[in-house]
């Protein structure tokens, strides 16, 4: 897995983070909009020294943030389907009214459906993170 790195500021909603190589964490507001968190960099250890680029954004209240390694979006399916950040997308919009812990079940359970037995061929990691008053 190739790490990220954030800084959340709990009391305003706000997340600076650099990504240093891995997929884009996903935003998923409350009323079902999202946001794909694009900073970049090197993955982390791979030069001896490097540059990270940075980003911020705001999380209001009732909003999720879903970091994930590519283990969940490269499952395949026995037709050699990806699962995909689209599908990724889909099944956080239509579960975002649930609590980190019950999102994270819910994703299990449709990669396990997606995925029809075939075995997976990476880790799969998921850190969710949801802003509540």
């Amino acid at each position: 897995m190739r790490p990220g790195f954030g800084i959340l500021d709990a009391g305003s909603g706000a997340l600076c983070y650099t990504s240093a190589g891995h997929n884009p964490g996903l935003v998923v507001r409350s009323d079902g909009a999202t946001e794909w968190l694009q900073a970049s960099g090197m993955p982390l250890g791979l030069m001896p020294v490097g540059g990270y680029n940075t980003a911020e954004v705001t999380l209001a209240e009732g909003d999720t943030v879903v970091l994930y390694t590519d283990g969940i979006t490269e499952a395949n399916n026995p037709e050699d389907e990806e699962f995909g950040e689209q599908r990724l997308e889909a099944v956080c919009v239509a579960n975002r009214h649930l609590t980190p812990r019950e999102l994270a079940a819910a994703l299990d359970r449709e990669l396990e459906a997606f995925a029809e037995g075939v075995p997976y061929a990476d880790d799969r990691t998921v850190v969710i993170l949801q802003k509540v008053s």
